[in-house]
């Protein structure tokens, strides 16, 4: 399927950082939360069902995409990423809005819901969690345990190798659209994407190409700094709080965020429904 047709804008956040948002459409609003180094287009599904009728809002957190970098790098909290909403919304004048995140995009919207609860018409929350979601990282125990070492070792190879993936990425999108895709085929991308349960059939591979192509744009060393900063967030407390119509939703196959994490969010959400959707991965949004 082919990317939403979006207005392109940006605005400054409290600190100056440069924060480029996408709009689509008229009349009541959508906010679409990303997950963590996930553009606006791999909601395309969610933007074809929204089209007609209402105005669709999505941004680019700080770093990532077409967003910039912050000039702190200790900036990269969801103290900031609260703020950059709050400038995108008060820039198109939105008071109320359903708001819809997807994995980390969960997150932040627990956090905005926590001092902007009036501005939420209704909650929908996608493969995400609460907490912490490195330590909810499957459920092989093994790994849980692994992970608070692994966690500051693989941030600081991220932001070592940052010149180096940039060239690789640049590589990449040397190639034409379609011969992206060929070569995604060839090497059978698509295939192992699917054995090892990232994603569920069939693969979207127009979207493949199109985070290609915006991934050779990321601050790499930007991403690193979010991860620490996603990394010990909590939110659990705040469930009992959220007084809004909420839908839980995730796939039965999705390793990430584990489908007993969103009956956390469904059984400690008030008035919140669960939905399971059999088969799908963590990105079922693409594949839904």
């Amino acid at each position: 399927m082919r990317a939403p047709d979006v207005t392109h804008r940006t605005t400054r956040s409290q600190d100056g950082t440069a924060i480029a948002y996408q709009v689509c459409g008229h009349g009541p609003v959508v906010v679409l939360a990303n997950g963590f180094c996930t553009p606006y287009h791999t909601y395309r599904h969610i933007y074809r069902f929204f089209e007609q009728g209402y105005r669709v809002i999505s941004w680019d957190y700080r770093g990532q995409f077409r967003s910039g970098p912050a000039a702190d790098r200790r900036s990269y909290g969801f103290e900031h990423q609260i703020q950059d909403l709050e400038q995108v919304l008060a820039a198109e004048g939105v008071e109320s809005a359903l708001f819809i995140g997807w994995s980390m995009g969960v997150e932040l919207l627990l956090e905005y819901y926590r001092i902007h609860p009036e501005q939420f018409v209704a909650f929908v929350a996608l493969a995400g969690t609460p907490r912490r979601p490195y330590d909810t990282l499957g459920d092989w125990p093994p790994l849980l345990y692994l992970m608070p070492a692994l966690l500051p070792l693989g941030t600081r190879i991220v932001s070592r190798a940052a010149p180096l993936m940039h060239l690789f990425m640049a590589g990449l999108n040397r190639l034409p659209g379609p011969d992206i895709i060929s070569v995604f085929k060839r090497v059978g991308v698509d295939d192992m994407a699917v054995r090892v349960g990232i994603m569920a059939p069939p693969l979207d591979l127009d979207v493949v190409r199109d985070l290609v192509v915006d991934y050779g744009t990321l601050d790499w060393r930007a991403v690193a700094r979010t991860t620490r900063f996603l990394a010990v967030h909590d939110a659990t407390h705040l469930l009992p709080r959220i007084q809004v119509p909420t839908l839980v939703v995730t796939g039965t196959r999705d390793w990430i965020t584990p489908p007993r994490l969103a009956r956390v969010l469904a059984d400690n959400i008030p008035d919140a429904e669960l939905v399971l959707l059999e088969g799908a991965t963590h990105y079922a949004a693409v594949e839904f």
